[in-house]
């Protein structure tokens, strides 16, 4: 009988981690087109990363990102999109043939 053999390795070679980053942590009602948020995805193993990130205030999609080489930005698409409140922004990637499913940390946005 062999041995058993624990690995802390991550399988199949297409995990990924997503990273958003938001131009101000607050903004007036109204002017939420002010707002920039930029993720970076990255595929743990290499490769090239593509396909959409997609923003959320945890209620719904505030807008979504077409990457470019794993990167890009994007702004909500009203200066109405998000009511007055406190909200824990996250960017979901969907992943593709390169990457896997990933999120990010909550960050929190006070309109």
């Amino acid at each position: 009988m062999e041995p058993y053999v624990f690995s802390t390795a991550q399988s199949g070679g297409l995990e990924s981690g997503t990273s958003l980053r938001l131009s101000a942590a607050t903004v007036a009602y109204r002017h939420e087109r002010k707002l920039r948020f930029s993720v970076v995805v990255r595929a743990v193993f290499g490769g090239a990363v593509t396909g959409n990130a997609r923003i959320s205030d945890g209620r719904k999609a505030v807008c979504t990102i077409k990457l470019a080489d794993g990167k890009g930005s994007c702004t909500p698409t009203s200066n109405t999109e998000i009511a007055p409140g406190e909200y824990s922004i996250n960017a979901f990637y969907a992943g593709s043939k390169s990457a896997s499913k990933s999120n990010t940390r909550a960050l929190t946005v006070k309109n």
